[in-house]
């Protein structure tokens, strides 16, 4: 296969597609915002750096006329349109000048694609009939849930076949049992971003909290720029019991974020239900819209505490621990130790296990 991969936003899911389609057989060329490359190359280790890169300007006019230049001189025969957020008009004429070429679109928020709010206003209309264009001339959808798959086929019934790619896959992780004056440390990750999670939660978390319990907390996510309000709530609750890490600053390395992620013992996500995106519909997270906490959880194999009215599609069910309110959160908390913390990281890491490189690689041949 001669592929090409499109995406000047979601790094994590584009480093997915790499090393998918990076088993020898197939030529890759990147399409990628160029300061998204130094953090894809120092995930990639500096491996699949031979693969042919563009380095893209963000929300830029020409980035689709590049993209198809290449495209038409060079004989690519699949393009993975990873995230098209911008310019839907440009890219619906590209998948349709590129009838020859396989075009697989990934859906990110499954309500604001297919069911997309006619307003007035030139660029709005333009976005309209831009997602309306590809819809219409892509040849497959990707989700990144088995259960956004799901309802985009029972609720808007594309004509193309939609399947259903992990954002992220396991490499492989272990556990030991740490000494006795041992913190259980939860990672939050993601930018922090009131409109996503629900940081609040934690808050109310930290204030139920009774018994003698060593907990540290990590907001693993850039906070710089936004209110502070959280920060200092959060920071109140420091002690010789409780540990408090945040991040004052806009970005986080790769190296920090990856080395929290898997010296943690739980990640939680205290997700909000419902995201206002641009369609009257609310994307509906676990539904129409995933998070990359669940990935994260995936890919360094951690059990993932959530709520229990959130939906969670059945592939990453078995390594989430759910709660119904925060004093049942804060109970289960109180009540951990060493052995029950075993047991939660086997049970996570026997569900990881299942999204290898080369599962994965079985399940979507059809569109790799």
């Amino acid at each position: 296969m001669n592929a090409g991969i499109y995406d000047t936003e979601h790094f994590e899911t584009t480093y997915t597609l790499i090393r998918l389609l990076d088993y020898g057989k197939n030529k890759i060329t990147i399409f990628i915002a160029a300061d998204l490359f130094p953090i894809l190359k120092k995930m990639l280790r500096n491996e699949g750096i031979e693969h042919e890169w563009h380095l893209l300007q963000r929300n830029k006019l020409i980035n689709s006329y590049i993209v198809y230049r290449y495209c038409k001189r060079n004989k690519i025969d699949t393009l993975f349109l990873n995230t098209v957020s911008q310019h839907h008009i440009l890219f619906g004429f590209l998948a349709l000048f590129l009838k020859k070429i396989k075009t697989v679109l990934t859906v990110h928020d499954a309500n604001s694609f297919f069911n997309p709010q006619f307003k007035i206003g030139l660029q709005s209309i333009f976005k309209y009939f831009g997602k309306k264009l590809l819809l219409k001339n892509v040849t497959h959808f990707v989700t990144l849930l088995s259960s956004t798959k799901l309802y985009v086929e029972k609720t808007f019934k594309p004509e193309q076949s939609v399947f259903c790619i992990p954002g992220s896959f396991f490499e492989g992780n272990s556990y030991e049992l740490q000494s006795t004056d041992y913190f259980f440390k939860l990672v939050v990750p993601g930018a922090v971003d009131l409109k996503r999670r629900n940081y609040s939660f934690i808050v109310q978390l930290l204030s139920n909290l009774k018994a003698q319990a060593k907990i540290e907390i990590v907001l693993l996510g850039g906070m710089a720029g936004n209110d502070q309000t959280i920060v200092k709530q959060c920071k109140s609750f420091e002690s010789e019991l409780v540990r408090i890490k945040i991040y004052d600053q806009f970005f986080i390395e790769v190296e920090e974020y990856e080395r929290q992620l898997s010296t943690c013992d739980f990640i939680l996500a205290p997700i909000q239900r419902f995201f206002e995106g641009e369609s009257s519909i609310p994307e509906e997270y676990g539904v129409t819209k995933s998070s990359g906490s669940f990935f994260d959880a995936v890919r360094f194999g951690k059990p993932m505490i959530i709520s229990a009215e959130l939906t969670i599609p059945e592939e990453i069910e078995k390594q989430c621990i759910r709660y119904h309110s925060v004093n049942e959160l804060a109970a289960f908390i109180e009540t951990l130790n060493l052995e029950k913390k075993l047991l939660y990281s086997q049970m996570s890491l026997s569900n990881s296990s299942h999204f290898t490189l080369e599962n994965i690689r079985k399940k979507v041949a059809p569109v790799l």
